[in-house]
């Protein structure tokens, strides 16, 4: 609604892992999210009430960094926008790994990638006597199995580890904003966005939005009108609306 206000045509859709796509068709979340998106502009670029020359992707949650993953490979993109910017999802979960206090806590990265496929039982159940004591962690975990078809939450870690703008980040051509919140509970000390923010090679900007006007949560939830706001004043000016 915020777009459409602001003047722009808005495509929203469904991909594997979410909505109906999973609830539905059962259809679990992929790392290759160019396999994803390149469809959906060619759908775009179809339409007369596109302008095929100006075409953003806008990746909210999650969306930091699948709208990444896409436009690193699918180069018809005038403006990207990863909001939280994600880069690599191994090292949250080492750092959540470490906090649990669980015999595997002090695994190093190469570790945790030859332990996790093993399945291991003293790990899984680590982790779901962690989600007992934690609704986050409980919804994290639960979801994270559902959405990938994982079960049990090594797997669950497996696949998630795929989620990697890796070597890829750079090939990123379009301009790009990079969002984070100060006090985002999934990107404790902006580590992600950041790393994220460094790894790009195109024209760049990382905005992290603080809580002087409360707007320091993962994607500014409670502070939309500041967010869309400044989100949407840096896409005017990338693709030049109103000239």
């Amino acid at each position: 609604m915020e777009g459409i206000r602001r003047g722009y045509n808005v495509l929203t859709f469904e991909g594997p892992g979410q909505g109906e796509v999973i609830r539905v068709q059962h259809i679990p979340f992929r790392a290759d999210w160019e396999n994803v998106i390149t469809p959906v502009v060619d759908y775009a670029v179809s339409r007369p009430d596109v302008d095929k020359d100006r075409i953003a992707l806008w990746g909210i949650s999650l969306g930091g960094y699948l709208a990444p993953r896409g436009a690193a490979y699918e180069h018809r993109f005038a403006a990207l926008i990863a909001d939280a910017g994600m880069y690599v999802f191994s090292a949250s979960l080492l750092s959540g790994i470490r906090q649990s206090g669980e015999s595997s806590a002090n695994l190093t990265r190469d570790d945790l990638k030859a332990y996790l496929p093993t399945d291991p039982a003293e790990f899984n159940r680590g982790i779901r006597a962690a989600m007992e004591k934690s609704t986050n962690g409980r919804w994290l975990n639960e979801n994270g199995m559902f959405v990938l078809n994982a079960k049990s939450p090594a797997q669950f870690r497996v696949q998630y580890m795929d989620f990697s703008l890796e070597g890829k980040a750079g090939q990123i051509r379009c301009p790009a904003l990079v969002t984070a919140g100060s006090a985002d509970n999934f990107d404790p000390g902006i580590v992600r966005a950041k790393m994220l923010y460094d790894h790009l090679t195109c024209n760049r900007k990382l905005l992290i939005f603080t809580d002087e006007f409360g707007a320091e949560s993962h994607c500014q939830i409670g502070a939309f009108a500041q967010s869309y706001a400044a989100k949407f004043d840096w896409l005017d000016e990338k693709l030049g609306m109103g000239k």
